[in-house]
């Protein structure tokens, strides 16, 4: 059981991603933006690929499924047990890498799973970083005055023999998350709401379409565009209080 940030234990968040690294950029965010609250923190660790293959063949092949159908706590009991299941949660995040050199990687169980997991306060919210968590500070320069991030993409080959991650450390302006100001995160933040009014609506609908953007684009081009959608946590928790951010 992992207690990130527990002050009230009426009020908990399920983060259910793969890894430590997930966690720690997770609540360094929250930190950062003063967004700690009275939540506690609690993770669940799993792979997507296998979670969403659980799901596919326990509940998606069902003529007659709904999403109505899903408790997602009692899936994750289903699939694998952590007594952190046991506990009441007012909010659920899925946090992982969309990663497509994944040899388990499918674009349908994927698009599938953005669509059920679309409300955190329900189900919970998919949040997919593209190609993986690193690519929240993967900025060249801040502020991006020559705007290279919004036409970032990244080679799927590139993927596949493991560059992408060297690529951001050698090339990132940001030397550690853990140590980013407030100001760059703002900058981060803003241009990251940018690219995503830029690649889709930025409507109810555009983690799901930003998803099938991404899907086509590896498809055709073997390239996708760098973008982690985990900052829209902020936006999606207040609106109002991130609205500034956005430049649409």
């Amino acid at each position: 059981m992992v207690n990130l940030m527990l002050k009230n234990p009426n009020k908990r968040i399920l983060v259910i991603c793969e890894g430590n690294l997930d966690k720690d950029f997770f609540s360094i965010f929250l930190r950062k933006l003063s967004m700690n609250l009275d939540y506690g923190i609690y993770i669940y660790s799993t792979n997507i690929h296998l979670l969403g293959k659980h799901l596919e063949v326990k509940y998606f092949k069902d003529p007659f499924f709904t999403d109505d159908d899903i408790d997602i706590i009692q899936v994750l009991k289903e699939f694998k047990y952590d007594e952190v299941l046991e506990m009441k949660y007012t909010d659920i995040l899925l946090i992982f890498d969309y990663d497509p050199q994944d040899v388990r990687y499918s674009k349908e169980i994927l698009c599938k799973l953005q669509s059920v997991f679309s409300e955190s306060t329900n189900l919970g919210q998919l949040y997919l970083n593209y190609p993986m968590i690193e690519s929240i500070i993967d900025f060249d320069e801040l502020p991006d005055i020559n705007s290279k991030y919004l036409v970032k993409t990244v080679n799927v080959g590139d993927l596949k023999q493991g560059k992408y991650k060297n690529h951001v450390k050698c090339n990132s302006c940001i030397s550690s998350f853990v140590d980013i100001s407030f100001e760059s995160l703002q900058y981060i933040m803003h241009y990251t709401f940018k690219k995503m009014s830029i690649l889709t609506n930025f409507d109810s609908k555009k983690y799901e379409n930003l998803l099938i953007k991404q899907c086509e684009m590896v498809d055709s081009e073997k390239r996708l565009y760098v973008i982690n959608t985990l900052v829209f946590f902020a936006y999606d928790y207040n609106s109002t209080k991130f609205l500034d951010l956005i430049d649409i």
